[in-house]
């Protein structure tokens, strides 16, 4: 029974980590995160937090605090600060930090966005104009990947420190 359990933790947590780098992946591609990459990750800690040692407060607790964030995100996005898919990835990925965790992954998240920045800054092609001074057309997205910056974070937190009891 216990192998059982195990292997549906280490199953959502397989899920987690998988639809967070595909939405790494995905924003760097196209500045765009499927809106599926955020359900699966928030809906992935449920057999996790339902098997762990954790009670129905903490879990409800956990989806409070992703609600919380999705508030905050949703007021960024309304202004123009984040992108909708980086406002819906970081709530998903908060419900798996939980109380302790939070802070810290705020934290990493913005550390690692600054480190995207300046690689995304020294890396972008110089310049807006072509050869004969005409604009480029240049097919790369522009703006900043943030959701790379995000979904590594979360990985991290969830490797260096479990975060389900």
């Amino acid at each position: 029974m216990e192998s059982l359990l195990s292997s549906i933790y280490w199953l959502s947590v397989a899920a987690f980590a998988g639809a967070a780098l595909y939405g790494a992946y995905s924003d760097i591609r196209s500045r765009i995160i499927p809106n599926w990459v955020s359900v699966v990750i928030a809906a992935s800690l449920l057999p996790a937090a339902l098997i762990s040692p954790s009670d129905l407060s903490d879990i409800l607790i956990r989806y409070g605090i992703g609600l919380a964030m999705l508030a905050v995100c949703a007021l960024l996005f309304a202004r123009g600060m984040i992108g909708g898919g980086d406002a819906k990835l970081l709530p998903a990925c908060s419900v798996w930090m939980g109380p302790v965790g939070i802070a810290g992954f705020v934290i990493l998240t913005a550390i690692m966005g600054g480190v995207l920045a300046v690689i995304t800054l020294t890396t972008r092609k110089r310049g807006t104009k072509g050869d004969n001074n005409e604009p480029r057309n240049d097919k790369t997205p522009q703006g900043l990947p943030y959701g790379v910056a995000i979904s590594l974070s979360a990985i991290l937190m969830i490797v260096l420190k479990p975060v389900l009891p």
